[in-house]
C-alpha cells in the first residue's frame, strides 16, 4: 500500500509541474539557509567545549569596584596569585598562567620565521590535557630553557618528514638571543579554542624577561584553574572573593573581588557590564537561529498556501477515493507523504547547493565549516530536518484536503473555501510581516555599521602604516625615523606601545591636584614618542604635544578630555599628575576625545606617557603614495633588520578587525533578507497563478462588460496590496522594538528615522506586485472568447 501511495503522490506532483517546482525551489532555498546557519551555530556552540574535564576548568576574573559604585571586570590576573591558589586552596587541582600571544622570531639553521607563541605555567598541558605527539607532558616545561612546539610549526622548521627525525633535544634560537630546547610536539590548537599558540615557553622564562610581572599590582596575564571533582563552585566563589585583598599590603586590593567563570561559557557569555554578565555572542546565536527558523517557515508557508489553493483541483480525486472506501487517515498519510517527498528532493538540492556555496560562506564568516558526511549526527539531524519540515509544510494541507465531503465535492461546491481563503491570506500577511521586519533590520544594521566605520573617531586612521621594531632594530629607532623622513612619501613618524584604537591596558593609583580621599579612577594608558598627535591626526583641546625642546617631558602627561572631566580639573595645563613610576609629573596637553576602545562604550579616561623603549612605529604616508612608501620602508627594514621578515599593517584594517563580527552580521542580514523576499515572492507567483486560473471566467465576463486591462490588473492586485499594508502595520512596532534594543548596545548610534519604515514597506510592495504582475497581465489580456468558450 505504501508503494501505491508513493507512486500516486509522484504522479500528482508531476501533474502540477509549476507548483511542484515553486515548492521545491522555496524549500531548497529555505533548507540551504537553515543548513548554513545551523553549521555556524554548531561551530560557535563548540567553542572551548573541546577540553577534557572542561566542566572543571575556570578562568579567574576580577570585579574592581570604584568609589562611585561602578564596577569594571578585569580579565587578567597577577602572577603571585598562582602560588597562593595552589598552596592555600585544596579545592584547586591546578592553577596556571598563560600570556597573550606574541610574535617572536624563531631561527633554526638558515630558517628565520616569525610565529605567535605564549609563556605558560608548566602544568598547562595538565589543565587542558593536550595529547603529546612526541614528548612527556609531565616534564616538557619543567626546565626554564625548554620549548614545546606544534606539529604545524614542526613541519615548517623541520620539513614534511619531521616525524622521522629526532626533534626532541634539538634547539631553536628565539629572538636571536635565547637558545631553547625542544621538549615536545603537540597538535595545533583547533580554531574553536581560545588558547591559541604555535609554541609554548615556560612562564618562569618569561618572568626573567618581564620581571615586573612578579608584582601583585600587575594584572597582565590570563589565569585558569582546574577544580577537583565534586567541588561546590558557589562555596568556592565565596571563599576566594577577597584573595587579592588578603595577600596585598594593607589598604591595597580592598576594591578587588575575585571570581571564577567557566571556560565553556567565555565565548558565548563573555560580556560583563558593571560586574554582571550580560550575554555576549549568544545574542548572535539567538538572532540567526530565529532567522533560520523564519526563513524555513516562509518556505513552508509557501507550500501550505499553494497546497490549499490547489485543493479545488484535487477535490474530485478526494471525493471519489472516499466513495470507494478511502479513510481520512489514509488520505492524510498520502498528502503528508507528498510533502515529505518534495522536502526530500529539496533537501538533496539543498545539500548540493550548500557544498557548492560553503567556501563562499566560510569566506564571509571567517570560518572553516564543512559537511562531514561520515558523521552519524549529521545524518540524524538530516532525517529530523526532513521529517519536521515535511510535517510542518504538509500537515495542515493534508487535514484540510482530506476533510472534503464527498457529497459536496461531487456536486461541485466546497463549503470550506472561505475559511481556507482566510487562512491563506493570514499566512501571506505573516510572510510579508517577516520580510518587512527583516528588511527594516537589514537597513538599520547596514546604516549603523556604516556609521561606525565612517564616523569621526577623533583621529585619522587612513594612510597610516604600522611597522614593528625588533631586537635588531629597536635601538636604531631615531636613525630609522630620520631615514624614513628623507623620502617624500613619509609625512611623519611616531611610536606607540599598542594600537590606540583598541587599548587593552589600564591602571589605577594616579594622583592629581584636588583628588579626594578614597577617590579612584581607572585610566587607559599609551606609551609614545614625539610627533604622536601629528602622526595620528589627533587634535589638542589645550596645551601641546611632547617635544624634544623640553627635557622635562620625560615625566609629563597628555590626558584626553574624558580624563580631565573625570578628575575635575578646570585649568589642567601645568597641573601636577603623578603615578606610573613618575613622582614629579605634570599635564602638558589635553587631547580631544578619540575612540580608544570599542564604540559600544563611551570614551574612557586616557593618559599618554613618553616611551623610553620604542617598539611599534606608526608612519603617516602621503595620500596616494602607499605603494612607494611600502617599497622604501622595506629597503630601510633590510638595512637595520636582516634576520627578521618584513611585515607591516594598515591602521584602518586593524580598526576594521575590531568590528569584524558586526560587519559579518551586516552581510548575513543582507543575504537573509534578500532570501526571505525571494521565497515570499515565489509563493506569491504560484498563488497568483492559481488565483487567476480560478477567476478566468470572472475576468472574461468583466472584459465583455467593458473592463480595461488596467481595471483587471488593479482587481487582481488590490487583495495583495491590502495584505501587505496589514503586514506593514503589524511589522513596524515589532521591528522598532527589537532594533531599538540592538542599537541600545552602542554608546554611539544612528537615530531611527521615520522614513526607514515606509521604505521597507515600499520595497516589499514593489517586489510583490512585480512578482504577480506577470500572471495578472497574462490574465488581463486573454481573449474573453477563449475564457467563456465552455459556458
Amino acid at each position: 500500500m505504501i508503494h501505491n501511495y508513493i507512486k500516486t503522490s509522484i504522479r500528482a506532483l508531476f501533474r502540477q509541474k509549476g507548483t511542484t517546482a515553486i515548492n521545491i525551489t522555496g524549500l531548497t532555498l529555505g533548507l540551504t539557509c537553515s543548513m548554513f546557519i545551523m553549521l555556524w551555530i554548531a561551530d560557535e556552540m563548540k567553542f572551548d567545549r573541546i577540553h577534557k574535564d572542561g566542566d572543571r576548568i575556570y578562568r579567574m576574573l576580577f570585579n574592581i569596584q570604584y568609589p562611585d559604585g561602578s564596577i569594571n571586570t578585569w580579565w587578567n590576573a597577577p602572577q603571585p596569585l598562582e602560588e597562593v591558589l595552589e598552596t592555600e586552596y585544596p579545592e584547586i587541582e591546578h592553577a596556571m598562567l598563560i600570556s597573550w600571544n606574541s610574535d617572536r622570531l624563531l631561527t633554526l639553521g638558515e630558517e628565520n620565521i616569525k610565529k605567535p607563541g605564549v609563556f605558560a605555567s608548566e602544568d598547562i598541558f595538565e589543565v587542558f590535557d593536550k595529547p603529546f605527539i612526541i614528548g612527556n607532558k609531565n616534564t616538557a616545561l619543567k626546565e626554564k630553557n625548554s620549548i614545546v612546539i606544534t606539529d604545524e610549526l614542526a613541519e615548517i622548521l623541520y620539513g614534511s618528514q619531521w616525524r622521522q627525525k629526532e626533534i626532541v633535544g634539538t634547539s631553536i634560537l628565539v629572538e636571536k638571543e635565547d637558545l631553547l630546547m625542544v621538549t615536545g610536539i603537540v597538535p595545533k590548537p583547533t580554531a574553536n579554542s581560545s588558547i591559541q599558540f604555535d609554541y609554548v615557553i615556560p612562564f618562569k622564562f618569561g618572568l626573567d624577561k618581564q620581571p615586573w610581572n612578579r608584582e601583585w599590582g600587575n594584572f597582565n596575564n590570563r589565569m585558569f584553574v582546574k577544580l577537583r571533582k565534586g567541588v561546590d563552585t558557589n562555596d568556592f566563589k565565596e571563599k576566594i572573593e577577597d584573595v587579592v585583598k588578603t595577600h596585598r599590603e594593607e589598604g591595597e586590593g580592598d576594591d578587588t573581588h575575585a571570581f571564577i567563570y567557566p571556560i565553556e561559557d567565555l565565548h558565548l557569555y563573555g560580556k560583563f557590564e558593571n560586574g554582571v554578565n550580560t550575554g555576549g555572542r549568544i545574542e548572535y546565536i539567538k538572532i540567526f537561529g530565529a532567522v533560520s527558523i523564519f526563513v524555513l517557515l516562509l518556505a513552508c508557508i509557501n507550500f501550505m498556501n499553494l497546497s490549499t489553493a490547489l485543493s479545488f483541483r484535487r477535490a474530485k480525486e478526494v471525493g471519489i477515493r472516499k466513495v470507494v472506501g478511502a479513510s481520512k487517515g489514509s488520505l492524510i498519510l498520502q498528502f503528508v507523504g507528498e510533502s515529505i517527498i518534495i522536502t526530500f528532493f529539496s533537501m538533496i538540492l539543498a545539500v548540493i547547493l550548500s557544498v557548492l556555496l560553503l567556501p563562499t560562506f566560510n569566506n564571509l564568516t571567517n570560518k572553516s565549516l564543512s559537511l562531514d558526511f561520515q558523521n552519524l549526527s549529521l545524518w540524524i539531524y538530516g532525517v529530523l530536518f526532513l521529517v519536521i519540515t515535511g510535517l510542518l509544510a504538509g500537515v495542515y494541507p493534508a487535514f484540510f484536503i482530506s476533510g472534503f465531503k464527498p457529497s459536496s465535492v461531487l456536486k461541485g461546491s466546497l463549503a470550506t473555501s472561505h475559511s481556507a481563503g482566510f487562512f491563506r491570506k493570514s499566512l501571506v500577511v505573516f510572510q510579508f510581516f517577516l520580510s518587512i521586519v527583516m528588511i527594516i533590520g537589514t537597513i538599520v544594521v547596514h546604516m549603523q555599521i556604516d556609521f561606525i566605520m565612517n564616523r569621526n573617531i577623533g583621529l585619522d586612521k587612513e594612510n597610516v602604516l604600522i611597522y614593528g621594531l625588533n631586537n635588531e632594530s629597536y635601538t636604531h629607532y631615531q636613525s630609522i625615523k630620520n631615514d624614513l623622513l628623507q623620502y617624500p612619501e613619509f609625512v611623519s613618524v611616531t611610536t606607540c606601545n599598542q594600537n590606540p584604537l583598541n587599548i587593552g591596558s589600564s591602571a589605577t593609583g594616579m594622583e592629581w591636584e584636588g583628588k579626594k580621599e578614597g577617590e579612584e579612577i581607572e585610566f587607559s594608558h599609551l606609551w609614545v614618542t614625539y610627533d604622536f598627535i601629528k602622526t595620528l591626526g589627533m587634535e589638542l583641546a589645550d596645551g601641546r604635544d611632547f617635544s624634544p625642546e623640553f627635557a622635562s617631558d620625560s615625566s609629563a602627561f597628555l590626558l584626553n578630555e574624558a580624563a580631565i572631566e573625570a578628575i575635575g580639573l578646570k585649568n589642567p595645563i601645568g597641573s601636577k599628575f603623578n603615578g606610573f613610576w613618575i613622582d614629579d609629573g605634570k599635564i602638558i596637553g589635553v587631547i580631544k576625545n578619540f575612540h580608544s576602545a570599542s564604540i559600544y562604550a563611551p570614551v574612557s579616561p586616557l593618559m599618554v606617557i613618553m616611551d623610553s623603549e620604542p617598539y611599534q612605529l606608526y608612519i603617516r604616508t602621503a595620500s596616494g603614495k602607499t605603494g612607494e612608501a611600502i617599497k622604501n620602508l622595506e629597503k630601510i627594514h633590510k638595512k637595520y633588520s636582516q634576520s627578521y621578515p618584513f611585515e607591516y599593517h594598515f591602521m584602518n584594517e586593524q580598526y576594521d578587525q575590531v568590528y569584524k563580527s558586526e560587519m559579518v552580521m551586516s552581510k548575513l542580514s543582507n543575504f537573509f533578507a534578500f532570501l526571505a523576499i525571494i521565497i515570499s515572492c515565489l509563493g506569491l507567483i504560484g498563488l497568483a497563478s492559481l488565483t487567476t486560473t480560478q477567476r478566468v471566467k470572472e475576468i472574461g465576463i468583466r472584459k465583455v462588460m467593458g473592463a480595461t486591462v488596467s481595471n483587471i490588473l488593479f482587481l487582481l492586485s488590490k487583495d495583495y496590496i491590502k495584505l501587505i499594508l496589514i503586514a506593514f502595520v503589524i511589522s513596524v512596532p515589532v521591528a522598532n522594538y527589537f532594533i531599538s534594543g540592538w542599537l541600545d548596545k552602542f554608546a554611539y548610534k544612528i537615530n531611527l528615522l521615520w522614513w526607514l519604515y515606509p521604505i521597507a514597506g515600499s520595497v516589499v510592495l514593489f517586489v510583490a506586485l512585480f512578482s504577480v504582475s506577470g500572471q495578472s497581465f497574462k490574465a488581463a489580456i486573454t481573449n474573453p472568447v477563449d475564457s467563456l468558450r465552455d459556458e
